[in-house]
């Protein structure tokens, strides 16, 4: 259950342009919203009277965006460290008891470029709890739809089944009063081509395979879309859909997706430390969306299991 969200902000107004969703989730679900600024501290910068100004700019910054007319009647936090960026965005996830990360995909400390090491690709694949990336600047009005939907991709493992409760907390608390669809995406290869010349007794059992393959992943999209329609997700009542596609590469047939269905909040994707999930061999397919797609990102860290699988 999400009770408390924390926006991290360098100072731009491109990071400044998450504080609208990140307003409408926390007023939604009557929680707390945490404006957190890491200010940069190099070697040269420590003696105590630089330390001390910087901490001060961070407070009268944060007090100053505690003000804002979007922001108006919340229950509001603010915090500041100094230090490295990525490391203090985690350590204050821990410290303030954060339940979700709310940030833009880009910005003046690291989050222009996607690139190994920039601040957003740290904290994402580093946060114990969820992350919404918002791919553009969401100033002025929040996300709001007719029909609101939230895309979950899934590759039939159980630990990529760890984003359905986050994405139904974030859908619930952008869609309310209403209560919007889940809908489960699950991307799987193509059939073997059944190349001219192969000896028939060879060819039958692929086919057969390959149908089994496609029958098995429609089946798990029906069960579980089922399940949910029935019983919920951790309190919720979301109404449940699911599409089956078939391509070669991940990335593209989700951003399809996201393209395919009207009135579309979110992509809801899980990933582990070391990228996504490893039944997804494409490299890193929460970057490769956010290039693709103007869509925001639910980024779901997924519980490492014994040996590291």
């Amino acid at each position: 259950m999400i009770t408390r969200i924390l926006v991290p902000l360098d100072g731009s107004a491109l990071a400044e342009s998450a504080l609208s969703v990140a307003a409408q989730v926390t007023r939604a679900i009557e929680g707390t919203l945490i404006l957190f600024r890491a200010y940069e501290i190099t070697q040269s910068d420590y003696i105590a009277e630089v330390m001390h100004a910087e901490a001060e700019e961070a407070q009268t910054y944060l007090a100053w965006i505690a003000h804002r007319p979007e922001l108006a009647g919340l229950q509001i936090e603010t915090r500041e460290l100094g230090g490295a960026a990525a490391l203090n965005i985690l350590d204050a996830v821990q410290a303030y008891q954060a339940d979700l990360l709310v940030m833009s995909s880009h910005g003046r400390s690291g989050f222009t470029r996607w690139a190994l090491g920039s601040v957003a690709e740290y904290v994402i694949r580093h946060a114990p709890v969820p992350v919404l990336v918002l791919h553009e600047p969401q100033e002025g009005e929040p996300l709001r739809t007719a029909s609101p939907t939230a895309l979950v991709a899934l590759d039939g493992s159980l630990r990529a089944e760890t984003t359905l409760g986050p994405a139904a907390d974030v859908l619930a608390a952008l869609a309310a009063p209403r209560n919007g669809t889940l809908h489960l995406v699950r991307v799987v290869a193509p059939p073997v081509e059944i190349r001219a010349g192969s000896a028939s007794m060879h060819a039958t059992p692929l086919i057969e395979r390959e149908d089994a393959k496609l029958r098995e992943a429609e089946d798990y999209l029906l069960r579980l879309s089922e399940r949910i329609q029935t019983h919920g997700i951790d309190g919720h009542h979301p109404t449940a859909s699911w599409s089956l596609h078939v391509a070669e590469e991940v990335t593209p047939a989700l951003v399809h997706a996201g393209q395919e269905e009207r009135e579309v909040l979110f992509l809801a994707l899980a990933t582990h430390g070391r990228g996504t999930l490893e039944r997804w061999k494409s490299g890193s397919i929460a970057a490769a969306f956010l290039e693709q797609s103007t869509l925001p990102l639910l980024i779901v860290r997924a519980p490492e299991t014994k040996g590291g699988a």
